[in-house]
């Protein structure tokens, strides 16, 4: 018995020695790893509605967290926190999953000293209708604001320069959203199933935007996508309601389902840019009445237009370097499905320079209509006098104009008739118009009579196919 009772004795001083490291070594006031409980001013509180751990010391920071049974209606996190022995510490994350599954929170205010909002920050937060983000934040976890249901809008600093996977992935209460200048990829899934966006604009800097982006967001119809975008990767606008597109020239592929199943498609202009479609890329857009296609473009996959409803669905080929022999259309072509091949059409055209000025164009859709756009600028101390097209005057000054075009039939081999666009520009200094003579130079009565010969002309060619 007294055996036994000794054992026992030893083997509770064992465990006792094993224990003692770990109590000695537990974190205090002013050590990483350090947790205590703060109040919405930062100050140490039992009953605080928030915990914070120590991540660093020198400088002093903490990662924030929330008590899910004591946080309630609208919340402000501290910028700053002071533990029980009067050190300071910035608050600059809020750590994974801190509010996640809260029901009570309706509005979160979090400060620019947060850089950071963790993976599943906020998500499934139900009753969280308001998020306001301050300049200083540069990163949003996967996750971080997901199934936020009563979220109806936000505005994401520019500061930020990551929005992790389905960051705000079925918000169904979202409709609106301003996106950062500095954002340069938005992620995977980060709108899937924001069925109430309705209006997007991507901002400047954005080069790809990321399968399933905005899948299911079944109430966008309209995009404004940025002049530097390169790739649209798959699913990333499956099941929306966007009615027109125009993809800026930079684009260089279109993945799989990329807008799959949108049914209120209209009309696409595809840039010269573009190198591939791929698989099913704008299947079952069964309201598609016109799609204008570069003639430049590497390769369509063969079902990349499956169930567009053929009989309305006009397929345009276009090219801007006046080219006069339809041939050239003929690979494009013949990438078509032959259920569309019977409504290609091609229109050719090209652009040249005038002295003094600029004359650029390219073709777009005016609703389902290919038409001609031109935009005529000049330099300083001059100014335009006349654009026309084929003789006929449609402009008497600098500035953006449209000309209507009439797709012909495509026929290898064949050729198209010239339409000529031109635009006449002169000297502002001299009354009549014509250029001044500069002073104080032998060479000036030479030089005089050069500029009086000054016109501004560009080419722009669009051939109809010759009997």
């Amino acid at each position: 018995m007294i055996r036994n009772k000794i054992r026992i004795l030893l083997i509770a001083a064992a465990a006792a020695l094993l224990l003692l490291p770990a109590i000695s070594l537990a974190a205090g006031p002013g050590e990483v790893g350090y947790v205590f409980r703060v109040n919405q001013s930062g100050a140490v509180s039992n009953d605080g509605p928030f915990k914070v751990t120590v991540t660093s010391v020198n400088p002093n920071t903490v990662e924030a967290f929330a008590l899910l049974d004591n946080t309630s209606g609208w919340i402000t996190v501290p910028a700053e926190v002071k533990d029980a022995a009067g050190n300071k510490y910035a608050v600059t994350a809020i750590a994974d999953k801190a509010f996640s599954g809260n029901w009570k929170v309706n509005s979160v205010t979090i400060p620019g000293s947060v850089t950071k909002i963790g993976v599943s920050a906020f998500e499934e937060c139900s009753a969280l209708n308001s998020v306001t983000l301050a300049n200083g934040l540069t990163q949003i976890g996967n996750y971080a604001f997901r199934k936020c249901k009563a979220l109806r809008g936000i505005s994401i600093p520019d500061s930020v320069t990551q929005i992790g996977m389905y960051a705000f992935a079925n918000c169904s209460e979202l409709a609106s959203v301003s996106l950062p200048s500095g954002l340069t990829v938005l992620n995977t899934g980060v709108f899937n199933g924001c069925g109430k966006l309705n209006n997007v604009r991507l901002p400047n800097g954005l080069t790809q935007i990321g399968g399933y982006a905005f899948a299911e967001c079944s109430g966008l119809s309209s995009i404004t996508f940025p002049d530097g975008l390169t790739k649209i990767l798959n699913y990333a606008f499956r099941n929306c309601a966007l009615t027109d597109i125009a993809l800026p020239d930079g684009v260089t592929s279109i993945d799989k389902y990329a807008f799959y199943h949108n049914t209120s498609l209209q009309t696409v202009s595809l840039p010269p840019s573009l190198s591939s479609m791929s698989t099913y890329a704008f299947a079952n857009c069964t309201a598609l009445t016109c799609i204008l296609i570069p003639d430049t473009i590497g390769s369509i996959n063969s079902s990349a237009f499956s169930g567009c409803t053929t009989s309305k669905l006009n397929v345009i080929f276009y090219d801007r370097n006046k080219t006069s022999a339809m041939s050239s259309f003929a690979k494009a072509y013949n990438m078509l499905p032959s259920g569309l091949k019977k409504n290609a059409f091609c229109v050719s055209f090209g652009t040249e320079r005038p002295a003094n000025g600029t004359l650029s164009a390219d073709i777009r859709l005016v609703g389902s209509t290919p038409r001609c756009g031109v935009d005529v600028s000049v330099n300083d101390g001059y100014a335009v006098t006349a654009v026309k097209a084929n003789d006929e005057t449609i402009g008497t000054e600098s500035g953006h104009y449209t000309y209507g075009l009439t797709p012909v039939a495509w026929s290898e081999g064949g050729t198209l008739a010239p339409v000529v666009f031109s635009a006449d520009i002169i000297n502002k200094g001299s009354p009549s118009g014509d250029p001044l003579p500069p002073t104080g130079d032998a060479s000036a009565p030479l030089l005089w009579l050069t500029l009086c010969l000054l016109s501004a002309s560009a080419v722009f060619t669009l051939r109809r196919k010759r009997s």
